[in-house]
């Protein structure tokens, strides 16, 4: 199975890093949401560059301890399809819960 990313859209993007909680590191987050104008070709360029390294997909279920609305990373993406004015703010909650929650010692430091 491959993704199929034809109906994929990119309207919003904004990059922070996590940092490694084990190490010390701090999150380092984007100052500014970068805007795609309806007549940019950037994000079909963002596309294919995003997903040219996906071969075959792997799947991971994000588990709450009841139901999905328990999940907070499901909570918070949910809203940003809601209401696109959260993007940025539920962006930098979803950095934080990652970083709070990911104190396994392979969990490596990277981009969201």
């Amino acid at each position: 199975m491959l993704f199929d990313i034809i109906n994929a859209s990119l309207e919003n993007l904004v990059i922070h890093h996590i940092g490694n909680w084990n190490e010390g590191e701090d999150n380092s987050y984007s100052k500014n949401v970068v805007r795609f104008g309806n007549d940019s070709e950037m994000p079909d360029l963002l596309k294919q560059y995003f997903f040219a390294s996906f071969g075959q997909p792997c799947l991971y279920n994000f588990v709450g301890t009841a139901s999905l609305s328990d999940n907070r990373v499901y909570e918070f993406t949910k809203s940003i399809f809601e209401d696109t004015n959260l993007f940025y703010e539920n962006s930098r909650l979803i950095a934080d819960h990652l970083y709070n929650n990911s104190s396994h010692p392979s969990i490596k430091s990277g981009e969201l």
